[in-house]
């Protein structure tokens, strides 16, 4: 009987093990590259004593409702959306440049970086854009056509030249009294 039982058990393991690559090779963000090692050189720290805060900045005002974005981190620099405001940040902690979007981040604000630009959804509540702004000059490289959508609800997914966004609509008509 037991022998009954380990034998799929252990090809379940061995088909599990080979379909992870490929499932990880459509999510580089998170483990690290494309290769999806997860597996870096970087010593970190493994107690508080060991750990330090870097810098700390104001990216909005206390009691602001402003929507505020992930944290990108893209050729030496911070950048990070409040609302409609794109904004450059040293490793250092200043700020050092910014950008408005056309309409703000939506509220699940997911941004992302590559290839020198960092991309956006942004939402005036009926329908969003992808904009992408380079990051060096902070102007607009690009703003996509209308997309039917309320949300954004999923990270910015960057795969090659390709650019995977998830968007949600809602009719709030079918509530109307």
């Amino acid at each position: 009987m037991m022998k009954k039982l380990i034998i799929p058990l252990i090809a379940l393991l061995l088909i599990s093990l080979s379909v992870l690559p490929v499932m990880a090779a459509g999510w580089p963000q998170f483990a690290y590259d494309a290769v999806n090692s997860s597996i870096v050189d970087a010593a970190t720290p493994v107690s508080a004593d060991e750990a330090s805060l870097k810098f700390q900045v104001r990216v909005r005002e206390a009691g602001s409702w402003d929507t505020l974005s992930n944290i990108v981190i893209l050729d030496g620099y911070v950048y990070i959306a409040v609302g409609d405001l794109l904004q450059k940040i040293s490793l250092e902690g200043e700020i050092v440049d910014s950008f408005h979007y056309d309409m703000p981040v939506s509220a699940s604000p997911y941004i992302a970086g590559a290839h020198g630009m960092i991309y956006a959804f942004v939402s005036d509540g009926a329908a969003g854009q992808l904009q992408a702004v380079d990051a060096e000059t902070m102007t607009s490289a690009w703003v996509s056509e209308t997309i039917a959508g309320v949300e954004s609800f999923s990270p910015i997914t960057i795969l090659g030249d390709d650019i995977y966004l998830t968007v949600s609509a809602f009719d709030y008509g079918i509530w109307a009294p």
